[in-house]
């Protein structure tokens, strides 16, 4: 049986969401507008599932939250890179599902319900120290 827990990660991390101001859910603050709206997202710049590469992939999760974030009851969808093959694919969204363990198992344990899974196109840019997608 193969050890699923063995995967590492390392790139740029993007957050955005529909508070006032920088996000108060990090700091377990009641988000401004009662509920939260977030985008996550990241681009591996190195990174590894067991022996599968996942070097210059990128991923996004889409969540709702109807209140404090802490409660949990989200709601997410899971964006992979259209780029990736099948075997890339499996491994991130046992990754980014938390089937893997880590900080993802934690972040998804807040999940109530999962809209879906689906490969899409996601354009990472990077120029100097502005990042775009």
């Amino acid at each position: 049986m193969k050890d699923t827990n063995d995967w590492r990660l390392e790139g740029s991390y993007f957050e955005a969401c529909n508070c006032e101001t920088a996000c108060p859910c990090v700091w377990f603050n009641a988000p401004s507008e009662g509920d939260c709206k977030l985008l996550v997202a990241w681009h591996i710049d190195k990174g590894h599932f067991q022996q599968l590469q996942l070097d210059d992939l990128n991923i996004a999760l889409a969540c709702y939250s109807p209140g404090h974030m802490r409660e949990g009851n989200w709601q997410a969808a899971l964006y992979v890179d259209a780029r990736s093959n099948a075997a890339q694919f499996d491994a991130i969204t046992q990754i980014f599902s938390g089937q893997s363990g880590g900080h993802l198992a934690v972040l998804m344990s807040f999940v109530g319900e999962v809209l879906g899974i689906k490969k899409v196109p996601i354009d990472y840019q990077e120029h100097d120290d502005n990042r775009r997608r």
